[in-house]
């Protein structure tokens, strides 16, 4: 019986003629009817463990660490330690080598090695006084739940906001207002793995995070309801209150979609943003005239809180204008003492921005993420004051798990649209 045993087990991997008597030896006991309950032999399962290179039995304690001392960093990730060919897994894990295969044909180890060793990863894009803050806004693209679940989606999303130390950023495009809510859950307790590490690395950068939504849809986009979004540091910035500006019923709107507007205490000033996404120009311009007729309609919200608000309230209006700063609509703006953060010549969409991220030869490119700020800003004479610092984020943005558009690879990005940011200096 035993020869006949034996010969059969030694068709299977890793299984030799000791294994085969331990394997007999036990159905004298009792009957092994699964494969699984081989699985459930010690002598087996250390055998097999020692095989794939694990340890099957540790019993030295763990390494002391004091309260004061961190944890050594894990070792950076290298893809010349994974073997060449597929690793030896236990019973039933064929799919395991299969997918193992699969990732290492599409370059995506590779990818992730670069990516998680990269020196762009756990660093802060620069020094920011206490005293300044960090203001930003971003047209995420038709961000869904299904989206904002998708790990690299969303570990792009926040590790830009994180690296730039951004304290407050306003949101385009929301189709769904619960996709801002988990990201504010990953700002503040991270499960993915580089958020996880720049958290640990840079404690005290942090902060906790908090959003907000408009409570009613301020038009469409793509056939899908859009929302408005604030998500903030609520250590550092105080929301006061929100609505949105013109119902969106009826068929003399001012707008396609109804800006936003945000009321916040940055120290003990105030400042009103109001977040906007105009009407797309379309096909050869087609509704340009319709964009135009939109900034127009700004200047008439900017006469509006000239006439309500106190002098010592500042404001900015923020989001995707779908139009040049340097465009004659926004001469409205301009006479009234707007100015705009970022000059035509810098790209906001990436397209543009990888062709030519600084407009060469004065070119204007599409420069269609802006801020415009009031006159109190601009001059600063009391509270807030604009620093000069505006930055279009054009780095750091793919991701090695966000598929490209064309699928022929990976490492995409979470939105067609650059983030943009400026500083603003509170002497209070």
């Amino acid at each position: 019986m035993l020869p006949v045993v034996a010969s059969c087990l030694s068709r299977y991997p890793c299984l030799g003629e000791s294994v085969a008597q331990v394997i007999v030896a036990r159905r004298q006991r009792a009957p092994l009817k699964r494969l699984k309950d081989v699985w459930y032999l010690e002598a087996i399962r250390q055998q097999l463990l020692a095989e794939i290179g694990l340890i099957a039995d540790d019993t030295s304690p763990p390494p002391e660490v004091g309260i004061t001392e961190r944890a050594p960093p894990p070792p950076p990730f290298s893809a010349s330690s994974v073997p060449n060919e597929s690793p030896r897994f236990p019973f039933g894990d064929s799919s395991a080598v299969e997918l193992f295969q699969v990732l290492k044909a599409t370059g995506l180890i590779d990818s992730w090695e670069k990516y998680v060793n990269g020196s762009l990863s756990l660093c802060a894009s620069d020094s920011v006084p206490a005293s300044t803050y960090r203001l930003a806004t971003w047209n995420l693209d038709r961000i869904t739940v299904a989206k904002a679940k998708h790990p690299g989606i969303r570990e792009a999303i926040c590790l830009t906001i994180l690296r730039h130390q951004i304290d407050l950023i306003a949101f385009q495009e929301v189709v769904e207002p619960e996709a801002v809510q988990l990201i504010v859950d990953e700002m503040n307790l991270p499960v993915l793995p580089m958020v996880k590490r720049w958290a640990a690395a840079n404690q005290q950068k942090h902060g906790t995070w908090a959003a907000f939504s408009s409570n009613e849809k301020t038009g469409h986009t793509f056939q899908s309801k859009e929302y408005s979004s604030f998500l903030y540091r609520s250590d550092r910035v105080k929301a006061i209150s929100s609505r949105v500006l013109g119902g969106t019923n009826g068929s003399a709107r001012p707008f396609s979609r109804s800006p936003f507007m945000g009321k916040f205490k940055l120290n003990s000033s105030t400042l009103i943003l109001t977040s906007v996404h105009l009407k797309a120009p379309g096909l050869r311009d087609s509704q340009a005239a319709v964009t135009t007729e939109e900034v127009s309609n700004l200047a008439d919200l900017v006469d509006a809180m000239k006439d309500t608000l106190s002098s010592d309230v500042h404001y900015a209006i923020l989001g995707d204008f779908n139009l040049d700063p340097s465009s004659e609509a926004f001469d409205a703006l301009r006479s009234r003492g707007l100015s705009p953060a970022i000059p035509s010549t810098c790209a906001t969409m990436v397209t543009a921005v990888e062709r030519s991220p600084t407009g060469q030869g004065g070119k204007t490119t599409s420069c269609f993420d802006n801020v415009w700020l009031c006159p109190s800003l601009s001059s600063g004479s009391t509270g807030l004051r604009f620093t000069g610092v505006s930055v279009v984020v054009n780095t750091g943005l793919r991701h090695p798990l966000i598929p490209r558009p064309d699928l022929a690879g990976f490492g995409g990005l979470p939105s067609d649209h650059c983030p943009v940011y400026f500083d603003l200096a509170c002497s209070d």
